[in-house]
């Protein structure tokens, strides 16, 4: 090869892989320490004097405007000089990442994996697709507490997923952004402890409880309580169908006991209060009134 062509060819790959002015260097000391405003002002400068790596990094910094994606969400891995997102703004907290997969316009892109530390201290570790730097697609993230397996979409885990906690306790089911949306159950090691719907990581609407000491709920809920119309069995085979309000019997219903006698009236707060009938096993029917769960005279 004609060596004026190949050093051409040399000059040119050189320029692009590194800035060639000095407003270009400020630029990327500003960048890397995620100063994105001194950086996009550097590389202005520097654009103006022909720094073609300026120019590409401008490039890079206003895709990632377009995504409405703030800078602050994202830190160096310093080996491949790729950005990595954070979920929250980290940059200042003495976290690092190592990151091991391609980099694509800066951006970690592609089957990665991503492990955070603090201090120099490991402190999770994230192993699947990613996008734009996120999370994105199936992956799984190790933490000091727990796992996540599952989908995720644009650094949030989005989808169907399953988290495993350290105890032994485990939700699965449909997530948004990290917590239980839609259809999902809970587990306490091999003991299915809910199923039914959840919104933002509790349970509502409608689902079944099974208590450790063998009762269980089956009916509605709301912001994580049995709120609504319901079945409560205790584990003995009694039963009390009727309203709850914020976990607690309250509003009209009617207890059966295995014995065969019912109870049929109103509670609040757990309790009866009002007018009730108990009717015994053998049919006969007593009326009366109750006060704080007391029958009166």
């Amino acid at each position: 090869m004609n060596k004026c062509i190949f050093l051409i060819i040399l000059m040119t790959t050189f320029t692009y892989a590194n800035p060639t002015t000095f407003w270009g260097k400020r630029g990327l000391e500003a960048e890397e320490k995620n100063d994105i405003a001194k950086a996009v002002r550097h590389y202005k400068k520097a654009v103006k004097n022909g720094d073609d790596f300026a120019k590409t990094q401008l490039e890079k910094l206003s895709k990632v405007e377009k995504n409405k994606t703030a800078f602050e969400h994202y830190i160096w891995d310093l080996d491949k000089r790729c950005r990595i997102f954070n979920s929250l703004p980290r940059v200042k907290s003495n976290e690092t990442v190592r990151y091991k997969g391609p980099c694509v316009n800066g951006m970690a892109n592609g089957h990665g994996v991503v492990t955070w530390y603090k201090h120099g201290v490991y402190s999770q570790e994230y192993s699947g697709n990613l996008n734009d730097g996120a999370p994105h697609g199936y992956g799984v993230l190790k933490l000091l507490s727990g796992s996540y397996s599952g989908d995720w979409l644009h650094g949030k885990a989005t989808g169907k997923g399953t988290y495993l906690y350290k105890d032994g306790m485990k939700e699965e089911g449909s997530f948004v952004e990290g917590k239980l949306n839609g259809k999902g159950s809970a587990w306490d090691n091999k003991r299915l402890v809910y199923k039914g719907d959840w919104i933002a990581g509790n349970f509502n609407g409608r689902g079944e409880l099974y208590i450790k000491n063998g009762d269980k709920y089956m009916g509605k809920f709301r912001n994580g309580l049995e709120s609504g119309k319901g079945t409560y069995i205790w584990a003995n085979g009694d039963r009390y169908v009727g309203e709850f309000l914020n976990g607690l019997k309250h509003g009209s219903g009617e207890v059966t006991f295995t014995n065969g006698k019912k109870f049929i009236g109103t509670w609040k707060k757990d309790k009866r209060n009002g007018i009730g009938t108990v009717v015994w096993a053998d049919g006969t029917k007593t009326k009366g009134m109750w006060v704080n769960g007391w029958p009166q005279n």
